[in-house]
Order: C-alpha cells, then sequence, then structure tokens
C-alpha cells in the first residue's frame, strides 16, 4: 500500500499530512505548495511549458494552490452566469409568443359569428321571398320569386333593407340596389364578416343572396 507523505509542524513539530493547510495541534498554518498554473485559466502548466494548452496565454506566473481553485471557481461562476443570460432571450420570446397567442383568441372569440337563421327570424322572413341555407351559409331574399313581369314585392324589399341594416351595411346600399339596372349584371359588397350580391331584371325583380366571408 502507497504511504501518505508527511512532515512535521515547524512550530510543534506535529506530524501534518499532505493537503493540509493548518496543524491540528497548534493551529499554525503550514506553507502551502505551489504550482505553476496559467495566469489567465488556471489551467496548471507542465514543466519547461511556454504557453497554455487551453488558452494560449504566455507562460510566466507561478501562483498559490489556494489562488488557482478561487480562480476556477470564478470561472465557472463566468460560465453559468453567461449561460443562463443565453437562455434570457428565448424565454422572453416564448412569454411575447404566447401572450400574443392568447390576445388573437380573445380577439377571434368575442367576434359574433353571423347567424342568418336569426336575421331570417328578426327581419320577418317568409318563406316564399325569403330562404335561409341549412347551414347557415347563406341568406337568399327575391322581390319576384314568381318572375312575374314588372312585379316588385314591397315586403320582400323591406326585408332587404332590414337584413342590410342587421349584417352592418349602411343605407347606401339600399339605394345602391335600387338603382341597378338589368344591364348592369350582379353586383357586390362586403364588410368584415358578410359578402352580398345583388341582380335585377324586370321580369325578375331584385334578387339578393348574403354570404358568409371566408376567413
Amino acid at each position: 500500500m502507497e504511504e501518505t507523505k508527511s512532515k512535521v509542524c515547524p512550530n510543534c513539530n506535529a506530524e501534518i499530512t499532505e493537503g493540509q493547510a493548518f496543524c491540528t495541534k497548534c493551529g499554525k498554518a503550514v506553507e502551502v505548495e505551489k504550482k505553476n498554473v496559467c495566469s489567465k485559466c488556471g489551467e496548471e502548466l507542465q514543466k519547461n511549458q511556454e504557453f497554455c494548452s487551453k488558452c494560449g496565454q504566455k507562460v510566466g506566473l507561478t501562483i498559490e494552490t489556494n489562488v488557482n481553485s478561487a480562480i476556477n471557481q470564478f470561472n465557472e461562476t463566468v460560465n453559468k452566469v453567461n449561460a443562463k443570460n443565453k437562455k434570457k432571450p428565448i424565454i422572453i420570446a416564448a412569454i411575447c409568443l404566447v401572450i400574443v397567442i392568447v390576445i388573437a383568441i380573445a380577439i377571434g372569440s368575442g367576434k359574433e359569428k353571423v347567424n342568418f337563421k336569426e336575421v331570417y327570424n328578426e327581419i320577418g322572413g317568409e318563406g316564399y321571398y325569403c330562404v335561409v341555407a341549412s347551414d347557415n351559409s347563406y341568406l337568399k331574399i327575391d322581390t319576384n320569386p314568381s318572375d312575374i313581369k314588372d312585379s316588385f314585392s314591397s315586403s320582400a324589399w323591406s326585408m332587404i333593407k332590414k337584413a342590410n341594416s342587421k349584417l352592418g351595411f349602411s343605407a347606401s346600399l339600399d339605394q345602391k340596389m335600387l338603382e341597378t339596372r338589368a344591364i348592369d349584371g350582379r353586383q357586390s359588397d362586403s364588410n368584415e364578416n358578410v359578402k352580398v350580391s345583388w341582380t335585377y331584371h324586370p321580369s325578375k325583380g331584385i334578387e339578393v343572396l348574403y354570404e358568409l366571408v371566408k376567413k
């Protein structure tokens, strides 16, 4: 078995083992073994080495072993701090992304989807002039569903004006519809939620189609 190296305390001659910094009998400090280390990174240097193999610093400084430990501890602390600082931008970006998603969901859920069936009931819809799709994809109003020449239902026209208002269109749309000619073909307008298109013909009256805007 390898014997433990020891020396004697210069003050009381008590036995001092290797690595012991103070005498256990009298408390006197024991001379600390000195090592040749890099002044920049604290790496231990070999004999006749001119440059540090770890950081490239020129050799030329001999310091105590406990100082070397302090240097290593300092370097480790710096590395940990740098690692934490690198993570901060990623964490902040992730938090911002979550906030944006939450806001987007809140805004999206806050918008009411247009329900043509409710509009149908609110405008006093009648099955003869007004039709709503079973899947709520469209609402159609026809002032002359029988296609009788020069026939125009004032009741159906009243439904159209109410529907325009309920669906967020201004009164100017009513006027545009009244001024549409047969030669103008199909006209259209839209807002954030609804697209409306219409045609006019003396033999067919005004036919209006409301559809949901695809998002």
